[in-house]
């Protein structure tokens, strides 16, 4: 398997579906090799979760049903323990929006997507709410975070009492601001993003 995302690569071996599609191309044998594959990673990347394997993941996304990882799988690399419902490694937050993006309100990931809705939370909590505005990443959290579809509308809001906005009108316009802030949540084309995203590039 080759994939190859804006200079960065990831490679294996199998026999199996060709896929090409814009700036991406790669081999891929099915469902239990892409689980193979983030197993394999998972053994060394709990500190540290390799960017690579993300773009792997929204790629397998575009891929369909037949390619979608098994939860086990999935919490063994983002080192989540769906038993003791916590996770045991810090996420940041393109761990965090890849893994929404991916496991969207799919019914298989609903015990996967509990935790981490917890973890988010207390991310935010770790924070005194004086600083929270000083940290970026928790600045590009709040915002994806609160206008993502595959977050309920109340606990979107939460997170903005986190944030000392109490007023409901006030809530309900931050989140109908903008359909995305900065990530695309739905309605996205990898082969049509890295084009855009190519035609932006200064030479």
């Amino acid at each position: 398997m080759v994939v190859k995302v804006q200079g960065n690569i990831i490679t294996g071996a199998c026999n199996g579906l060709l896929c090409n599609t814009g700036e991406f191309s790669f081999a891929i044998l099915g469902n239990s090799f892409c689980n193979t594959v983030l197993s394999d990673y998972a053994i060394n990347s709990h500190e540290h979760i390799q960017v690579e394997t993300l773009y792997l993941l929204i790629m397998l996304k575009e891929l369909g049903k037949e390619y979608k990882i098994d939860q086990n799988v999935l919490s063994k690399y983002f080192n989540i323990d769906c038993k003791k419902k916590k996770c045991k490694s810090n996420l940041n937050y393109l761990s965090i929006v890849v893994l929404l993006f991916y496991i969207e309100n799919k019914v298989r990931y609903n015990d996967l997507k509990d935790i981490l809705k917890e973890y988010i939370i207390e991310k935010f909590k770790r924070v005194r709410r004086e600083n929270k505005g000083k940290i970026t990443e928790l600045t590009l959290l709040l915002f994806d975070s609160i206008v993502c579809p595959y977050l309920e509308i109340n606990y979107r809001k939460s997170l903005l009492d986190l944030y000392g906005v109490d007023d409901e009108n006030i809530k309900v316009d931050i989140i109908e601001k903008r359909k995305y802030w900065f990530t695309k949540w739905s309605e996205f084309n990898f082969s049509k993003e890295l084009e855009a995203k190519r035609s932006e590039e200064v030479y």
